[in-house]
């Protein structure tokens, strides 16, 4: 049986434990699901295997939320995200302009070799051009409802 100090005690390991110059105990979920603990220098290696032991539903649930982020990210490699959904990108190779949405894809020009950059700059400027339709649309609706609240 593993000893009180040893990491491997713990029910469910931590990827990293950090000590500091710190009061209190921390646990965090970082964006590749791994869990990072934050502890005092001076806590023992129960007291942590405690505070996970306690936290470990909440623990398993968000590392479930974050895992399942990544596969949606993964999965939708051809997919581009607007007003959150995934819409599917169709390359055409005589395609009029750079980059436009018909509501259920966005079309895109074919890009010659080498010329990737050009892909981010149409799909950056396609989205700041249809963001200032939205924030145009949300400003009247504020303004709207501020003067005539």
């Amino acid at each position: 049986m593993p000893e009180h100090g040893s990491i491997n005690y713990i029910h469910m390991n931590p990827n990293k434990i950090i000590r500091s110059k710190r009061k209190t105990l921390s646990l965090t979920i970082n964006e590749n699901a791994e869990l990072i603990i934050r502890a005092p220098k001076s806590l023992s290696i129960k007291k942590i295997q405690d505070f996970i032991n306690e936290k470990e539903n909440w623990i398993n649930r968000k590392k479930r939320l974050i895992e399942n982020q990544i596969k949606d990210v993964t999965s939708n490699h051809n997919k581009l995200l607007y007003l959150g959904n995934f819409f599917p990108i169709n390359v055409e190779q005589n395609a009029s302009k750079e980059l436009f949405f018909t509501g259920e894809e966005f079309i895109a020009n074919s890009i010659e070799p080498g010329y990737a950059w050009y892909a981010w700059y149409a799909l950056y400027a396609w989205y700041a051009g249809y963001a200032w339709y939205a924030w145009d649309a949300m400003c009247a609706w504020y303004a709207w409802h501020a003067w005539y609240a």
